[in-house]
């Protein structure tokens, strides 16, 4: 396993870079996101990947409630060559339970966003 590969599958403990990780479905793996000096890392059970903060083409940030949880936002990514990364507020819980996660939330998206932006700042030679 190289060292960069290591390094993805350190928990966001080892690496102390920001994370985030959430539950969208009851059944479902969590989704863990973690922001590494040059991308944006993520994994879903066996899959996962990396982002360069230069190759994000486009973030919506969006305020999408839902049944079971009224107060409930939602960060989509896109960019060439990967698939559409969803990033939400709130993560199941239990059977009848979704919990807000309103401040780690909070927190991540906008170091990701400072990311991005210093991405977009430095022009590729």
């Amino acid at each position: 396993m190289s060292q960069s590969q290591e390094q993805d599958t350190a928990g966001p403990e080892q690496s102390g870079e920001p994370a985030y990780a959430y539950k969208p479905s009851l059944m479902g793996a969590p989704w863990e996101f973690r922001l590494l000096p040059d991308r944006l890392a993520f994994a879903a059970g066996s899959r996962g990947g990396g982002i360069a903060y230069g190759d994000i083409r486009r973030v919506r940030l969006s305020f999408r409630p839902v049944t079971m949880q009224p107060y409930r936002f939602v960060a989509e990514i896109w960019s060439a060559g990967a698939p559409k990364l969803t990033i939400a507020s709130t993560s199941w819980r239990g059977m009848l339970e979704q919990e807000r996660q309103d401040r780690p939330y909070r927190d991540f998206v906008l170091a990701l966003h400072q990311r991005i932006a210093a991405a977009s700042s430095h022009p590729r030679l």
